[in-house]
């Protein structure tokens, strides 16, 4: 009995730890960020390129504006007129570092490396 309550403190732990980095997305992803190379378009024209994202649910990237969502590790934008995106995100542990990977079915790019302004 003592073998199983102290399992299932330290499983408890665990998934508090792994979901507390998760629910913060939200409020990590909000700031500037720079596009650079070392991702998934590495060396593309759109290296250096700005990332906006408020608290507001908007954004600009270049010299487009949007709205974006954060569910979990999961993230979707919207620009203007144009269909919604969806990606998985992914921040480093010091915060410096976004990972947007493009879900197969919803942008062609495979995703962006950005780094915190």
């Amino acid at each position: 009995m003592k073998k199983v309550v102290i399992f299932s403190v330290l499983f408890f732990t665990f998934l508090v730890a792994c979901n507390a980095q998760n629910v913060n997305y939200e409020q990590r992803i909000v700031g500037t960020w720079i596009q650079n190379s070392g991702g998934p378009n590495s060396g593309s024209y759109d290296d250096g390129k700005t990332w906006v994202f408020n608290a507001n649910g908007t954004f600009t990237c270049g010299d487009q504006n949007g709205k974006y969502s954060v569910a979990g590790t999961r993230m979707s934008y919207f620009l203007g007129s144009s269909r919604t995106y969806f990606f998985d995100i992914s921040i480093s542990s010091d915060g410096k570092t976004l990972i947007i990977t493009s879900t197969p079915s919803t942008d062609s790019t495979g995703g962006y490396w950005l780094t915190k302004k």
